[in-house]
């Protein structure tokens, strides 16, 4: 008996051919439910197959020359699309998490993130004094619990409010890049984590 893989494998290019496929004598019920499977996609594959037919009898020549020009169009696009697209930052730290009080006045809110901090040229010894117990690490913290600690959950939950924060953090990262005489710049900060609860 065939195992399921080279029964379906030998199903799928007997249709392609368009040939009928082998029928295994029936042998257990994980067989018959394999040959019902095989079957609704047999019908499957025939419904597609009618329903392409009937497009390209319909849209004819001007179907394969509508997809021609969208082809040509997406190619001219290419080099624009690369323009917007911002480059990839030549290296990336990741920042320890931080959890901060919220300043909601009604009802105590909190939130956690954890930042990836992308960086122009690449530092290893940069990520080292970022990381948990490194130099920076406890300073970028208090500036993240500051710039955090002062938005609303409300100002959190919109998009609008996460790109302030965004913003916030990359300058206030930025200024410490610059304090530790680092020939290193900010060029993106990513939300790795983000809640507010």
């Amino acid at each position: 008996m065939r195992t399921t893989r080279s029964l379906c494998f030998s199903v799928l290019a007997a249709t392609a051919i368009g040939c009928a496929a082998p029928v295994e004598p029936v042998a257990s019920s994980e067989t018959v439910t394999q040959q019902g499977e095989i079957e609704r996609l047999r019908a499957e594959c025939a419904t597609l197959a009618e329903r392409v037919q009937q497009l390209e009898a319909r849209l004819g020549p001007d179907l394969r020359a509508g997809v021609v020009n969208a082809l040509r169009e997406l190619s001219t696009m290419q080099p624009a699309i690369a323009a917007i697209t911002p480059p990839e930052p030549a290296s990336k730290i990741t920042l320890p998490m931080v959890i901060a009080s919220l300043a909601d006045v009604h009802q105590a809110m909190a939130a956690k993130m954890c930042l990836v901090v992308g960086i122009e040229p690449a530092s290893s010894s940069l990520a080292a004094r970022f990381a948990r117990g490194g130099d920076l690490s406890a300073e970028a913290r208090n500036e993240l619990i500051a710039a955090l600690s002062s938005m609303t959950s409300e100002q959190l939950k919109t998009p609008a409010g996460k790109e302030q924060l965004r913003e916030v953090a990359a300058a206030k990262l930025g200024e410490l890049i610059a304090k530790a005489d680092a020939p290193t710049r900010v060029v993106a900060v990513y939300f790795d984590e983000f809640l507010v609860q």
